[in-house]
C-alpha cells in the first residue's frame, strides 16, 4: 500500500488502508454506498448538516484536522466529487478514495465485528468517483484505482441490478428496503459535495 504514494490518485479498502493513505494524501474520499455516504449526500444536498457519529464527541473533527479535506462519495454524487478531484489533481494535489466495505461476524457470531468484507457497492461507488476524474494518465492513477474504475465501467449499464444482487443489497431487500437500493444506484442524482468540517459534513462551497 505505501507504494501507491508514487501516484496522484490512490484507492484502498477499509480502516487499515485509510490509516496508510490518508496521512500522505491531500484529499480523502470515503465511500459507503449502502448506506452511510449515500445518506450524507442526500441530506447535505438538501441543506442538512450531518454529524457522522451518534453523539458529537469530537472524533470526526480530530480526524479532519489530522488528514485535511475529507469528502463523502457515493454513486449519487460521483460526477460532482470526481470533477472536484480532477481540479485538485490538476493543481498538483493527491487523492485517496477509500471503499469502506463491511465486516464479517467475528468468531463468536457478533455481527460486524470480524474481518473486512469487501463490498461490491463500495467498489462501484469508488470506481464511479474515479471514472469522473476524467482521463488521467497511467502515471497519475494507481493500478488499484484503475481496477476500481474498470469495475464501475463494467457495471455502469446495470447499476441498480448490481446493487440489488450484491450481499448488502440482498440484506436490504430482505428488509423491504428496495427503495433505498434504488436511491443509492441513482448515478449523478446529487450535485453537492459533502465536506467534513468542524466534525460534521457540510455542503462544500470552496476548497481551502
Amino acid at each position: 500500500m505505501p507504494q501507491q504514494r508514487v501516484f496522484a490518485v490512490r484507492f484502498g479498502w477499509g480502516e487499515r488502508d485509510l490509516a496508510v493513505l490518508a496521512p500522505v494524501s491531500d484529499l480523502v474520499v470515503l465511500v459507503d454506498v449502502l448506506r452511510f455516504t449515500t445518506a450524507v449526500s442526500v441530506a447535505v444536498s438538501r441543506g442538512a448538516v450531518v454529524l457522522p457519529y451518534g453523539w458529537r464527541d469530537g472524533r470526526a473533527a480530530g480526524f479532519a484536522a489530522d488528514h485535511g479535506a475529507v469528502l463523502a462519495g457515493c454513486l449519487r454524487n460521483a460526477p460532482a466529487v470526481g470533477r472536484l478531484l480532477a481540479t485538485e489533481v490538476a493543481a498538483g494535489r493527491t487523492v485517496a478514495v477509500i471503499a469502506s466495505g463491511e465486516r464479517w461476524p467475528d468468531a463468536s457470531g457478533v455481527a460486524h465485528a470480524g474481518p473486512l468484507r469487501p463490498a461490491v457497492e463500495d467498489l462501484l461507488g469508488a470506481g464511479a468517483v474515479l471514472r469522473h476524474l476524467g482521463d488521467l494518465t497511467r502515471a497519475q492513477l494507481s493500478p488499484e484505482a484503475r481496477a476500481a474504475r474498470a469495475a464501475f465501467d463494467a457495471a455502469a449499464p446495470t447499476l441498480h441490478d448490481e446493487l440489488r444482487e450484491a450481499a448488502s443489497g440482498r440484506e436490504l431487500l430482505a428488509l423491504g428496503w428496495d427503495d433505498d437500493v434504488a436511491a443509492a444506484a441513482a448515478l449523478g442524482a446529487d450535485i453537492t459535495v459533502p465536506l467534513l468540517r468542524d466534525g460534521a459534513f457540510h455542503a462544500m462551497t470552496a476548497m481551502a
